[in-house]
């Protein structure tokens, strides 16, 4: 029988207290990694799920449920979760240090495909105290494409610039070697080098490596061609047989789109052969000597034994002469009259006074001038002449010259002088891509991790706030980032290379459309002339995209003492169309900013937000357009853009 009932209590306030403090502690670190951008998953030493997010969900086609508390064994999950990626989770789990696997491919499906940069982080699985591994898997596809594309694209310029007959070095403005092709490694090892062990690679200075004696002339050299000369010299090596080799040295400045020095092209071509020839031929009779010169080029005379006025002495052409000035042998009469026609009225008096000085100094006649052909099209010529004189009188009987046409070799030098350009900007865009990448990508995976590791250090509930707005903070640090590098990918080879006819009346006033509600809550005045020019052929999006920018910028960036106002012309030059964009805002210290004024995440007004990517874009969408953009500007009194764009042809 039953004689009593004893009842026993425990309090277990604390307990349940911890228990509801760890349940909330893990509800909160599910919402977090739910959040972060990436494949986050923790296992132990036996490769059981002790954790997934939604997105490692995914990836196993299983709901988290169905994949936490079983081992990759007994899911059917993609190989990047397999053996390779549970014996560094075995080896995080024993270090208890923090382990960075290589990049790897995770294939979603039979199309779909990332590239994945992985962290091995030591985990304690809460309220279980097992030790584990748990791994964050950060997408990084776009920037190993973004990567790839600027490979392939040097690579191309690199295999223009080696089938070439020249070679070509290219300086930075402190004479250090940037690239060189390897025809003109073989020159300097050939020329200079092999005398005194010394090879010529990228990295190197330049002047340093010439001989002692050269080195100040090299060095005067650059200075002249970076304050805007163009150089063609020519040079003499001896060689150890005792032969002389000749070399002709071209020195281009390679200027940006603010004409601001960034370098010099040096190309070197071998005429050894050539002045070995001319030589020969001079040594034989005066007309053997004009007709073994022209080969393939025309050929002049002008009688110098009446010579009373240029234009009335006789003048005589070659049947090649006749080719280049666009007309048939003999279809027209010679005279200096019709030569004269022929050259732009503008270049006639440079023409006029080199014949003048070669023949008061009996020196040779050398220009380059354009003619206008019959046919419309214009040409580009380089003539060379000498005076001939009777051996026993000393008499000037004649003046022999050579015309060719240079017009092909003219283009050819612009179209390289533009890779080399390109070449430059594509490094510039490599070093940008850098600095994002090990800059500011580092700081907020960083502060994650940290953040993480707070988390499951049983932080404090009261401390748990700040530690999850710490880590909302980086994961928007994260995406603002990523944004960035979206749009920077906007201007890479081939994005603006579509162009097509566009009227800017239009398309400003789509963007009058599209940026209504901003313009009417500033009470913004948006004044527009295309009168003088409203048509090009160019790309729709890049052109809008420019203006887009300095509009928002210009709302952006208002005065405000007034209201805002903001001006939109145009003008046309040649074959150049001008924009003006003008605003009545805060304005922008040049002296001050001026050289960062385009810079990437450059900021000139901490006060309004933004993260200086606006003016970097522009910048880089105008020069892929093929313009250039120039900036005044003065704190208080607004700031005005002028872009240059080539007109193109529809």
């Amino acid at each position: 029988e039953i004689n009593g009932i004893i009842l026993h209590f425990r309090d277990i306030t604390e307990r349940r207290k911890h228990e509801d403090a760890l349940l909330l502690s893990e509800a909160r670190l599910r919402q977090i990694i739910d959040l972060i951008p990436g494949y986050i998953y923790a296992r132990d030493a036996e490769g059981r799920y002790l954790l997934a997010n939604s997105m490692t969900a995914r990836a196993f086609r299983r709901r988290v449920s169905e994949i936490e508390g079983h081992t990759h064994a007994e899911l059917d999950a993609s190989p990047q979760f397999g053996p390779d990626s549970m014996a560094a989770d075995r080896e995080v789990i024993q270090s208890s240090k923090i382990k960075l696997l290589p990049a790897e491919t995770l294939h979603l499906d039979s199309k779909r495909q990332l590239i994945l940069r992985t962290y091995k982080i030591p985990y304690v699985s809460p309220g279980s105290e097992i030790a584990a591994a748990l791994s964050v898997s950060i997408d990084i596809t776009e920037l190993k494409q973004a990567e790839a594309a600027l490979r392939t694209s040097e690579a191309n310029l690199r295999a223009m610039l080696e089938n070439t007959h020249t070679g070509y070095m290219l300086l930075d403005a402190a004479g250090k070697i940037l690239a060189c092709n390897q025809l003109i490694r073989n020159w300097y090892r050939r020329e200079i080098g092999q005398a005194q062990g010394l090879e010529l690679s990228v990295g190197q200075n330049f002047p340093n490596l010439m001989p002692a004696e050269r080195r100040a002339e090299i060095n005067t050299r650059l200075s002249r061609v970076l304050a805007g000369e163009c150089l063609e010299l020519e040079t003499n090596f001896k060689r150890p047989d005792g032969s002389q080799s000749c070399y002709a040295l071209n020195y281009q400045g390679i200027r940006g789109a603010g004409s601001e020095p960034l370098g010099v092209c040096l190309a070197v071509t071998d005429i050894t052969v050539r002045r070995q020839i001319e030589q020969k031929l001079r040594d034989n009779e005066a007309h053997l000597l004009a007709s073994q010169q022209v080969a393939h080029v025309g050929s002049w005379e002008l009688d110098l034994g009446i010579y009373v006025d240029i234009n009335t002495n006789p003048l005589r052409w070659s049947d090649e002469c006749f080719r280049v000035f666009g007309f048939e042998p003999g279809a027209v009469e010679v005279s200096n009259e019709l030569f004269f026609s022929l050259v732009p009225p503008e270049q006639r008096p440079a023409i006029e006074a080199a014949i003048s000085q070669a023949l008061a100094t009996d020196g040779v006649y050398s220009i380059e001038h354009q003619i206008l052909r019959p046919d419309g099209s214009l040409r580009s010529l380089h003539e060379r002449g000498e005076i001939f004189r009777d051996p026993q009188s000393g008499e000037r009987l004649k003046m022999i010259g050579t015309v060719q046409d240079i017009t092909e070799l003219r283009q050819s030098e612009r179209e390289r002088n533009q890779l080399l350009l390109d070449l430059l900007r594509r490094n510039q865009a490599l070093e940008e891509y850098s600095f994002i990448v090990s800059h500011n990508l580092r700081a907020p995976v960083a502060n994650l991790l940290g953040l993480v590791d707070l988390l499951q250090a049983d932080l404090p509930v009261s401390d748990q706030g700040e530690c999850l707005m710490g880590i909302t903070q980086s994961v928007g640090q994260l995406e603002a980032i990523t944004l960035d590098l979206n749009s920077i990918l906007q201007v890479k080879p081939g994005v603006h290379d579509k162009r097509a006819p566009l009227r800017l009346s239009e398309l400003v006033a789509e963007l009058r459309q599209d940026l209504s509600e901003a313009l009417q809550a500033e009470h913004a005045a948006l004044i527009t002339d295309f009168a003088a020019a409203d048509e090009l052929n160019s790309n729709h999006s890049a052109v809008y995209s420019v203006l887009f920018n300095l509009l928002s910028n210009s709302l952006r960036f208002r005065s405000p003492d007034r209201e805002p106002r903001i001006e939109i012309s145009s003008r046309r030059e040649a074959d150049k169309l001008w924009l003006r964009v003008c605003d009545n805002g805060l304005g922008i210290d040049l002296k001050q900013s001026g050289k960062q004024l385009f810079g990437l995440y450059k900021r000139f007004h901490p006060h309004v937000g933004g993260r200086g990517v606006g003016l970097f874009m522009v910048k880089a969408q105008i020069e892929r357009l093929g313009g250039q953009i120039k900036v005044n500007s003065s704190p208080g009194q607004g700031t005005e853009f002028e872009i240059e764009l080539p007109t193109g042809s529809a």
